[in-house]
């Protein structure tokens, strides 16, 4: 025991006590640094990503119409790929596991159009998302995105120039209960024009 104490000694240390050994280590500068930065970060995407968000909604504010099906409606604007529509949900009724839709499509254009495919997708309705916090937000989003579903429909009818159309389809499954959305694109098909003189 001298000869350690002695080595010690000679080294300008001293030997480890149990008094140093129990106390519990500090971590070094650098890991709570990176802490820090991996936190900063995170509050930075999750910005980023609302942003994103948002940008999205501007641009594609026009691709398609969003109806609840519970409330009076309003007909609202849908860009296609060619043309622009007026769509209104005009009836919603339970039909097997599912609801028989209603649609009166107004056709703006000058044009007639032979057929249509309509991307439509429906599911319980979206959260407010501005009062969730974070966590909040995470629940929701994977209850809300578990309850979506899409079909497309191809449809035959004629849309005739400054004319509400009425059109009609069946999704399933959308129980009353999962069902508080649907969202309506517009993809033309065939374009009848007058012959030119």
């Amino acid at each position: 025991m001298l000869s350690i104490t002695v080595c010690f000694m000679l080294l300008g240390c001293s030997p480890p006590t149990e008094k140093d050994t129990n106390q519990p280590q500090s971590l070094p500068v650098d890991v709570v640094s990176a802490k820090n930065d991996i936190k900063q970060l995170e509050e930075l995407l999750a910005a980023i990503t609302r942003r994103i968000v948002r940008l999205e909604s501007e641009i594609n504010q026009y691709k398609n119409a969003t109806f609840d099906p519970t409330r009076e409606h309003a007909f609202q604007r849908v860009d296609a790929n060619v043309g622009t529509f007026l769509v209104v949900l005009e009836n919603v009724q339970p039909y097997l596991d599912g609801q028989k839709i209603t649609l009166l499509i107004g056709n703006l254009n000058y044009v007639i159009f032979n057929g249509l495919t309509l991307n439509v997708s429906w599911g319980s309705r979206e959260p407010d998302w501005s009062k969730l916090n974070d966590e909040e937000r995470t629940k929701a989003a994977e209850a809300y995105i578990s309850t979506q579903h899409e079909k497309e429909v191809k449809l035959t009818d004629i849309l005739r120039p400054a004319t509400w159309n009425k059109v009609q389809f069946n999704i399933a499954p959308a129980k009353a209960e999962q069902f508080g959305e649907l969202r309506i694109s517009i993809t033309t098909n065939q374009v009848q024009m007058g012959n030119a003189r």
